[in-house]
């Protein structure tokens, strides 16, 4: 599979020689060469010196590359949200790591925020799996070093893991091993000294006149620390730290022909995100029956076609902006209460330049449109022809 890693580098402006030789030396230690490092700002006017202007190129040499087109354009408004200032870009992105990947090299592409959560990166990484799926293609993006969190155990003076245990939210280090440079986020940390010892969440070393290991949750009773691991679990995914994997064998648009008839369904957004993450298989729920789902799901099947799922936000009515493939239909009955669990795979978000009003679908029953202000949710409809030029 196909590997990029996205990036933040808060901290490291004045201290690029380092970061460089972080990447260099766990990706070396994985059998990859130098990374490629791509600038993805839409403007390099900043404090952090190492970042400012020209200075990246004179850095990192022929290994940097800036791709503008990929920035967040609203930088340059002072507003707030996300949008990335030419979305087709990413396909630049894809082509660099497909290239560097042919001479034992990875791409990391990176901003200049800190945290993942609500950085344009996530937007960027998004862009780059869709991409990815329209070509057939096995790509994973995660926030760099990657890799699954992990146990590890460091010796620290005792006055340091009393520091840490009352707050202090750094662990120096003389010189940090490889893996400390190529820790994964969120990883449990056991900080011992003598016959002391304190349980951490750490990211990977980082450097700023020193090396140190940032502590991200520290322990402060031994009914903590076992909490730590499912702790950490459970912010790697709400900050963003997850991999985002391209499912091109169960993507819609490279399978099967699509069935006459599709299902239009509004689903949470954060439903739909998580079974994105999830490599887009996964279970949506209805609160009503699906009765007639399971027959044309058959029908599909039985002339070699898939069955199409259509989705908006139940929330935020946005048009359709998801799609994935029907794999089963299961009818439920609790006493007097119907409803439907649906399994699908290839889930994902339809690129903006592709979406659609829901006024746009065809009813089966009718052979109407919907009406703009549909929000019931389910319904049978003719399924619109790619690319979605409806008329």
């Amino acid at each position: 599979m196909l590997t990029l890693f996205s990036f933040g580098y808060e901290g490291w402006g004045p201290h690029v020689p380092e970061l460089l030789r972080t990447f260099d030396e766990v990706e070396g230690a994985r059998g990859f060469g130098p990374p490629r490092i791509v600038d993805t700002r839409i403007r390099r006017q900043v404090r952090a010196v190492g970042f400012r202007n020209d200075a990246p190129e004179r850095l990192m040499g022929e290994r940097y590359r800036w791709m503008k087109r990929l920035g967040n354009r609203r930088i340059l408004t002072g507003k707030d949200g996300i949008e990335i200032d030419d979305p087709s870009a990413a396909a630049d992105l894809l082509d660099l790591a497909i290239a560097s990947a042919a001479e034992g090299r990875r791409i990391i592409f990176f901003c200049s925020c800190g945290p993942v959560e609500g950085c344009h990166r996530q937007e960027v990484a998004r862009l780059v799996v869709a991409e990815a799926n329209g070509r057939g293609l096995d790509v994973r993006v995660v926030e760099w070093p990657g890799g699954e969190p992990m146990a590890a155990r460091v010796t620290v003076p005792r006055d340091i893991l009393q520091k840490v245990r009352r707050g202090r939210v750094s662990v120096p280090l003389d010189s940090p091993t490889t893996a400390q440079l190529g820790l994964p986020w969120f990883s449990t940390m056991v900080l011992s000294t003598g016959d002391d010892e304190l349980s951490i969440l750490a990211g990977p070393a980082k450097y700023s006149g020193g090396w140190f290991l940032p502590v991200l949750e520290a322990a402060i009773a031994d009914e903590e620390a076992e909490g730590l691991q499912r702790l950490g679990r459970e912010r790697r995914s709400q900050e963003g730290y997850d991999s985002r994997i391209s499912s091109p064998r169960r993507y819609a648009k490279s399978r099967r022909e699509p069935f006459e008839y599709c299902i239009y369904h509004i689903e949470g957004p954060a439903t739909l995100t998580e079974i994105a993450r999830n490599g887009g298989s996964g279970e949506l729920t209805s609160a009503k029956s699906w009765r007639a789902g399971p027959g044309y799901l058959g029908r599909a099947r039985s002339t070699g076609k898939e069955l199409l799922i259509l989705l908006d936000h139940a929330d935020i009515f946005r048009g359709i902006c998801w799609e994935g493939v029907v794999e089963g239909i299961e009818i439920v009955q609790d006493g007097e209460n119907w409803s439907s669990r649906v399994s699908v795979t290839g889930l994902t978000e339809i690129p903006e330049k592709e979406r659609f009003p829901v006024s746009a679908l065809r009813l089966v029953s009718t052979g109407q449109r919907i009406a703009a202000d549909y929000q019931k949710g389910y319904a049978l409809c003719h399924t619109p022809s790619r690319p979605w030029a409806l008329g």
